[in-house]
């Protein structure tokens, strides 16, 4: 019986992660879902439908180092894109969560599942504090809790770490670090 379980579970994870059958129809979901308290914008929502699994995302870098959500939106639709279309990212940003100290603490405690941060508010954690840096590039560091990482499989942690590393290449010399 103990030998049959972690191939019942493998077999469960693999099932749940697998990418949503190809049709021809065009997708219902959009890449991101993006909250925007300031602009006050109609901006899309995750389909009621969308059948995958859907990560919270803060993007609460200061006015002055956020020119846009280009990079972020970058992360989720490649998020959306190589996870076969089985994940997606809801995206709060402008101060949404309550600024990068409060966002980093939703982090660390697992409320929230990745962020892009200003690189002073990431290196001004605590050393204890549960958090892993995905890559660094000129607009930031994506991060991720430390339980949500280790609880992905290698190949899901591959998956996020390849969407991360082609956000830093596109908009920034990236600073690679080895979660």
């Amino acid at each position: 019986m103990k030998k049959i379980l972690p191939f019942i579970f493998a077999l469960a994870l693999a099932l749940a992660c697998s990418p949503a059958e190809e049709t021809d129809e065009p997708a219902d979901a959009p890449a991101a879902a993006v909250t925007d308290p300031a602009s006050g914008d109609n901006l899309p929502e995750a389909a009621p439908d969308f059948a995958g699994v859907v990560f919270s995302y803060a993007d609460d870098r200061p006015a002055d180092a956020r020119a846009d959500l280009s990079s972020s939106l970058k992360f989720a639709e490649l998020i959306l894109e190589l996870s076969g279309g089985g994940w997606m990212l809801e995206i709060q940003n402008g101060g949404a969560l309550g600024g990068e100290g409060a966002v980093l603490a939703l982090l660390s405690a697992g409320e929230l599942d990745f962020t892009l941060i200003s690189e002073d508010a990431f290196d001004s954690a605590a050393p204890e504090t549960p958090l892993v840096e995905l890559c660094r590039f000129d607009g930031g560091v994506i991060a991720a809790g430390a339980a949500l990482w280790n609880a992905f499989t290698p190949e899901e942690q591959s998956i996020i770490l390849q969407c991360a590393l082609e956000v830093a290449f596109a908009y920034g010399p990236p600073a690679i670090y080895d979660p």
